[in-house]
């Protein structure tokens, strides 16, 4: 299974890491997320990078206490 950071690798590390946009989007109030998340997917979708934003739309929200933690 190739990871997110060898995807990144292979397009010579042009675009966003999508970890770093699911690290902001899990920071982002459990009220919030689903909002921020189809932002962020949709502008990955924008940008041509289709795997990553399917990546992003996937994102589940967490729980309140999850999200505290």
């Amino acid at each position: 299974m190739e990871t997110l950071n060898a995807r990144k690798d292979r397009r010579g590390g042009q675009g966003h890491d999508v970890e770093a946009v699911l690290d902001e989007l899990y920071t982002t109030p459990p009220p919030d997320f689903v909002a921020r998340r189809e932002t962020l997917a949709a502008a990955a979708k924008t940008a041509g990078r289709v795997d990553d934003a399917r990546l992003i739309h996937a994102a589940r929200r967490p729980t309140l206490a999850a999200w505290a933690h």
